[in-house]
């Protein structure tokens, strides 16, 4: 099979009715039937669609419900039953929707004092934990208007994830911030350290294994990613790398171009992650082997946000503009905005021991 592959022979599959404006996050339900992706957009909604199989490796997909708020949308998820989905953004609140009812209408179980930039489940408080440009991590029940557990860090939070009994934050100072969440009313202090990147993190994403060994990948505006890991033995293992780069030929010459890594998500069962950046491409590494595992083209767009549902080998990912040339209204308009949706083979996903170990 080629190294790289193009999303046309790939059959992907894209997602009608999508929103107004560019996705800022997208997540899966737990395996189960309907299988859920949910889709928070600028455009100040939160969209299930329901997605399932299409003929060989196909896909097939409609829009469920839409949930609207009063501002932008920067991040969802859903609860371990599947039963609810939870938004949260611009805001600076994290509201509730009841899957099961037809009601549109959520409601507000934590706030915050800026935008929330990450929402996530944690199954065992069966609570959601919310991450902002505040600085603060909450965990919130719904039950009680406080929050059962909160800390701040004293800097704004671009990006976190939460796996097993893990909650990891990248921080705009250059920091990861990592807590135990089976220790945290016992107030034992989080691990911190810098993200070996000397630009802001765009995406961060925890190793599948929280326990023997545990660790994050992350990624930057300029076209690098790091793998650290988090116990003080495996910490000389840590390392980062190029990706996600252009050569662009000027008067005779050759510059590289560094683009901005906005996805990342490791596959559960394997081990590999995914990563998705404004070049226009996919790609998809081994961090054990230091190696590239398979490249995908034919994005036609920035890559925004993107996630694995690694039980039916699936990869989600939506384009549009992610404001790396700041303000600028012709890229608003003309950079496509669509969401995608792929089903990989085992092949494409796995590590190999003929695993070829390009950078780019």
């Amino acid at each position: 099979m080629s190294f790289t592959l193009s999303l046309q022979d790939l059959k992907c599959h894209y997602v009608n009715q999508i929103p107004d404006d560019t996705v800022t996050r997208l997540a899966w339900n737990n395996a189960g039937s309907p299988l859920l992706l949910a889709a928070t957009s600028w455009d100040k909604t939160c969209r299930i669609y329901k997605i399932a199989s299409a003929g060989d490796m196909g896909v097939h997909s409609e829009l469920g419900i839409t949930y609207r708020q009063e501002a932008p949308l920067l991040s969802c998820c859903f609860s371990n039953d599947n039963l609810r989905v939870f938004a949260g953004g611009c805001n600076q609140s994290v509201s509730a929707f009841d899957l099961g009812s037809n009601s549109t209408t959520g409601m507000v179980v934590g706030r915050h004092d800026k935008p929330i930039s990450g929402v996530h489940w944690v199954p065992s408080f069966n609570a959601v934990l919310t991450c902002g440009w505040d600085g603060k991590v909450a965990l919130w029940d719904g039950r009680q208007q406080n929050a059962l557990w909160s800390q701040v860090i004293n800097a704004k939070i671009f990006a976190s994830d939460v796996k097993g009994n893990l909650l990891s934050v990248a921080d705009n100072m250059g920091k990861i911030h990592t807590w135990n969440l089976d220790r945290i009313r016992h107030n034992e202090q989080k691990l911190t350290s810098n993200s070996l990147l000397r630009t802001q993190v765009r995406a961060l994403s925890l190793f599948p294994d929280t326990t023997h060994h545990a660790g994050v990948a992350v990624s930057s505006i300029c076209g690098r990613c790091a793998v650290m890991w988090l116990k003080p033995d495996a910490m000389h293992s840590n390392f980062s790398f190029k990706c996600h780069r252009l050569d662009q030929h000027k008067g005779g010459g050759k510059t590289t171009l560094a683009t901005c890594i906005n996805g990342l998500d490791f596959h559960t069962t394997y081990g590999t992650f995914i990563t998705g950046a404004n070049d226009g491409t996919l790609a998809i590494w081994d961090k054990d082997n230091r190696a590239k595992v398979r490249q995908f083209t034919g994005v036609e767009g920035s890559v925004v946000s993107i996630s694995f549902q690694s039980y039916n080998n699936l990869v989600a990912f939506a384009t549009g503009y992610d404001w790396h040339m700041g303000l600028d209204r012709n890229l608003m308009v003309t950079t496509p905005k669509r969401i995608g949706v792929i089903r990989l083979k085992e092949e494409d996903i796995k590590k190999s021991k003929s695993t070829i170990s390009g950078r780019r």
